[in-house]
C-alpha cells in the first residue's frame, strides 16, 4: 500500500469509500443522496487546517485518514475526524500501515501529537488501543443544542 496526501482529484473515490464504510455495521448511516456526503467531505477538505491522507493499493483508494491541524498552547496536534479502511479489507494490517504512514508525515510537518474520539462499543476503540492510543480519563465529550 502506498500513502499519499489527499487532493481534490480523489474526492469521488473517497466519497464512495466513505459511503460504503459508514452505511455498514456498526454505523448503518443513511443519506438523502450522495451529494450530502460530497458536500460534507468537500467542506472538510477545503478547510485551511485540513490534512488528509489516502492509502492506495493498485491505484485504488482503500483507506483514508481525514483530520485537521489543531493549534494548542504547546504547539499543534492532529485531530483525526474520519479514519476509514474498506470494510472488505479490514483486519489485514491496512489500518496499521496507514497510521504508521500518517505518523511519519506528521513528523515531517512538525506535528507531535494525534487526538481522536471514538465510541467504546465499536471495533475502532480496540484498534486505536492496539496502536497505543489511550483514554484521557478526565476528559468527556459533551453535546448541546443551539
Amino acid at each position: 500500500m502506498t500513502i499519499e496526501k489527499f487532493d481534490v482529484s480523489m474526492l469521488d473515490e473517497c466519497v464512495d469509500l466513505y459511503m460504503k464504510t459508514y452505511s455498514a455495521e456498526p454505523w448503518n448511516e443513511e443519506w438523502e443522496s450522495r451529494d450530502v456526503v460530497v458536500d460534507y467531505i468537500s467542506k472538510w477538505t477545503s478547510n485551511n487546517f485540513f490534512i488528509g491522507f489516502v492509502g492506495k493499493q493498485n491505484d485504488k483508494i482503500i483507506a483514508l485518514c481525514f483530520g485537521y491541524e489543531k493549534p494548542y498552547t504547546k504547539g499543534t496536534e492532529y485531530y483525526i475526524n474520519d479514519y476509514i479502511v474498506d470494510p472488505n479489507l479490514q483486519r489485514q494490517g491496512i489500518g496499521i500501515a496507514l497510521m504508521e504512514g500518517v505518523k511519519k508525515e506528521l513528523v515531517v510537518l512538525g506535528i507531535p501529537a494525534i487526538m481522536l474520539s471514538t465510541q467504546r462499543n465499536i471495533p475502532a476503540h480496540a484498534f486505536y488501543k492496539k496502536l497505543d492510543f489511550f483514554t484521557l480519563e478526565d476528559t468527556i465529550v459533551m453535546v448541546g443544542d443551539v
